[in-house]
């Protein structure tokens, strides 16, 4: 049902798939506490929309002004702490990120400290 709904509202693109994709990990806390686990293994089949660079997108196309915020805090703070050399003329292995079980926010969504070597938006600074 929240497929359907999510469809029919039309905000189904690459920048509310993160939303998306939270709204259903709170539906499974909520809900189904008891099954996280095994719930969340199939959620995170379609993880590669909370990819870094997706989460971001979702951060900065949301409708509340202090996530827009967060998520220009967020480009700012990548920006500031450069990217990794050896990174920048290599091809990156697309990695689906491991989601948090217990997030609350976007920002919580996946473990950001974790990804290595992000390259937000390289080229446009």
């Amino acid at each position: 049902k929240q497929w359907y709904q999510r469809r029919v509202r039309g905000d189904s693109d690459l920048v509310h798939g993160a939303s998306h994709l939270l709204t259903e990990v709170l539906a499974i806390q909520e809900h189904f506490p008891h099954h996280r686990d095994f719930l969340l293994r199939y959620v995170e089949i379609n993880g590669f929309v909370a990819h870094p660079e997706s989460l971001i997108l979702s951060l900065l196309g949301s409708s509340d002004s202090s996530t827009r915020r967060a998520g220009v805090t967020l480009i700012q703070k990548i920006r500031a702490a450069g990217a990794k050399p050896e990174l920048l003329d290599s091809v990156r292995v697309f990695r689906v990120p491991k989601l948090n079980p217990h997030a609350k926010t976007l920002l919580d969504l996946i473990f950001l400290k974790e990804v290595d070597g992000l390259l937000l938006f390289r080229g446009m600074y």
